[in-house]
């Protein structure tokens, strides 16, 4: 079962805990961003490697064709040794290239085996036509990792036969010092077609490289993007655990709030049972558990109580004459007059129903006649209470005083019980039952209210 330091205690705990888990989010997604801004740096450098590599491909390639040009037309030696510095730098960078594409480049897909080459795959009879096609379906849109390697080897096997072609020409070149292919122009036409293919395919693997390596290999394969879904499925997980947790306190303080209402309900019975619901006033059973409390501080202490009793005469007869609901207007009107005019301390008691007792420790008999004399003049300017002439007409009054008459509750109340007196002079037109006329209430609350029916007559009453 919680309490109000349970319900405290978890959301104590609660707080705590979603500070620190932010705090720690905040600090874990800070040093991420930090990573990735040292990942960028090192995939921009890498990527503008690839790219100055590819494009001194490109490069050499043309160095290779101009040189194969010139040794046919002359013949010289260091175009010779142009052609075959420039095949082996462009080699070295494809090899180069492959090599950085395994460490590096996290889409490039392993085709073949362990120990084989990879050029395997793409040997055909037809690597003209095949380049030429993968060229157009990148061209077209088709973005894959796999057609990637595709044009990169096709690329490739293409000028390894460039260079076989190119290698044969020269040895028949070096063989017959009058070998001219260059003079037929279907020869020059077959070696710049060759060229342009082969040159577009290194343009193609400069775009497509740029596209793959820089979007797909940093935004998906970086150890950012894996820590950012780390941290995310993290974030998720401790938010259902969060979610859980804040499902069992809310339960927790909800079944605390239903006691708090199930005790105040309780509190509130017991208070009904204490009080008066007519005037709100403490009934009997408070009086007696009050009034004893009280008595026993008064004897530790040695301090006087005065309890003064007002006795409202023929209640039982004013009711049937103004109706339920007037008297009790008229109860409650005396009964906030008493509770408003004396202290703080004092109580004020619904001692039966047409009686009132007020407890007022610490006051002597010499007080007495001030507090009946605030109360009558309270009541004198009420304008309900002074047409019923409360005070003077209706009401007798005793008071006892503690220790003079009596030692316990029940003598002080027997002796204030046969020591009723009137407040004023009893009214003497009262009938031969000892009630007052009801021509005679009617004189002194004024006319009679509508509804209310002549008491004498036995017509019936009608209540507001």
């Amino acid at each position: 079962m919680i309490d109000n330091k349970k319900v405290k205690f978890h959301l104590v705990v609660f707080a705590v805990f979603m500070s620190g888990f932010i705090a720690a989010l905040i600090f874990l997604f800070n040093k991420n961003r930090a990573h990735f801004d040292t990942e960028l740096y090192s995939h921009s450098r890498n990527n503008i490697k690839v790219i100055d590599e590819l494009s001194a491909v490109g490069t050499h390639f043309y160095i290779h064709k101009r040189s194969l040009m010139r040794y046919l037309n002359t013949g010289e030696e260091k175009y010779f040794q142009y052609l075959s510095d420039s095949r082996t730098e462009i080699e070295k960078l494809f090899s180069s290239l492959e090599d950085f594409n395994d460490n590096y480049f996290q889409l490039w897909v392993r085709v073949t085996e362990e120990g084989k080459s990879r050029e395997i795959k793409y040997f055909t009879s037809n690597e003209k036509e095949e380049l030429k096609k993968q060229i157009d379906e990148f061209q077209k849109g088709e973005l894959n990792e796999k057609y990637f390697q595709r044009l990169f080897y096709l690329v490739r096997y293409n000028l390894s036969q460039y260079f076989k072609s190119s290698a044969e020409i020269v040895g028949q070149k070096m063989n017959d010092p009058f070998y001219a292919p260059q003079a037929d122009p279907a020869f020059n036409e077959g070696i710049d077609k060759y060229f342009n293919l082969i040159y577009s395919g290194i343009n193609q693997i400069i775009t497509v490289y740029n596209e793959l390596f820089w979007e797909h290999t940093l935004s998906q394969n970086s150890q950012y993007h894996k820590n950012t879904t780390y941290y995310f499925r993290t974030l998720i997980a401790v938010s259902v655990v969060l979610l859980l947790y804040t499902f069992v306190v809310f339960a927790q303080v909800m079944h605390y709030f239903r006691r708090q209402r199930i005790l105040e309900q309780r509190e509130e019975l017991a208070m009904l049972k204490s009080q008066d619901v007519t005037t709100g006033l403490l009934n009997r059973e408070s009086f007696d558990v009050f009034t004893r409390m009280e008595l026993a501080r008064a004897r530790r202490q040695a301090y006087h109580i005065c309890m003064v009793f007002v006795e409202i005469e023929e209640l039982d007869w004013i009711e049937k004459a103004l109706g339920h609901e007037q008297t009790n207007r008229v109860l409650s009107q005396l009964a906030f007059i008493f509770d408003s005019n004396t202290r703080t301390y004092d109580r004020v008691y619904r001692f039966r129903r047409d009686v009132f007792a007020i407890v007022m420790p610490e006051t002597n008999r010499g007080h007495i006649n001030n507090i009946i004399m605030r109360f009558k003049t309270k009541i004198s300017k009420d304008p309900l209470l002074d047409k019923l002439r409360l005070m003077s007409n209706l009401a007798k009054i005793s008071f006892v005083s503690y220790p003079e008459d009596g030692i316990t509750l029940e003598e002080l109340v027997q002796r204030a019980e046969k020591e009723f007196l009137p407040v004023a002079v009893t009214p003497t037109n009262k009938n031969e039952s000892g009630q007052m006329d009801a021509q005679e209430l009617k004189l002194i609350i004024g006319p009679t209210p509508a509804g209310i029916a002549d008491v004498t007559s036995g017509g019936p009453s009608t209540m507001h």
